[in-house]
C-alpha cells in the first residue's frame, strides 16, 4: 500500500489526477487496500478540479473501506461545492457532516461562512 500511495501522490503533484486514478485501480485489483493517506489526497485534487462525480465515488470508496471523512474531506468537498455544476449537492455534504464531525475546526468553519455567505460576501 505504501508504495501505491507514493507513486499516487507523485502523481498528483504533477497534476495527473488520472493517473493516480489508474494506480488506486491497480493498487485494487492487486489486493492492496487503500487507506486514507492514499484517497485524501485524491479526493482533495479531485475537489480542486470540480469533478463532483469522481470525488462521490472515492467518497463511496471511503465509506465502503470504513474510512469516515474528517475536517480536511469536508474542506475539500465544500471547496467542490463552490463550482457551479456542483451547488446542488451541498445539502448532502452537510448532512453527512452533521453526522459524522462531533466538532468543527476554526478553518472548516471559515470555509463554511464563506460558502454559505455568512461572511458578507457574495457565494
Amino acid at each position: 500500500e505504501a508504495g501505491y500511495t507514493a507513486v499516487i501522490r507523485m502523481s498528483l503533484r504533477r497534476g495527473q489526477v488520472d493517473s493516480a486514478l489508474e494506480m488506486l485501480e491497480e493498487m485494487r485489483r492487486k489486493g492492496a487496500a487503500p487507506r486514507r493517506r492514499t484517497l485524501a489526497p485524491i479526493l482533495d485534487e479531485l475537489c480542486t478540479q470540480g469533478r463532483g462525480d469522481s470525488a462521490r465515488a472515492i467518497m463511496r470508496m471511503m465509506a465502503e473501506l470504513g474510512i469516515f471523512l474528517e475536517d480536511q474531506e469536508f474542506r475539500s468537498l465544500i471547496r467542490l461545492s463552490s463550482h457551479p455544476e456542483e451547488r446542488e449537492h451541498l445539502s448532502e455534504i452537510l448532512d453527512e457532516m452533521q453526522q459524522l464531525l462531533y466538532t468543527v475546526s476554526p478553518e472548516l468553519w471559515r470555509d463554511l461562512e464563506v460558502r454559505l455567505g455568512l461572511d458578507g460576501r457574495e457565494t
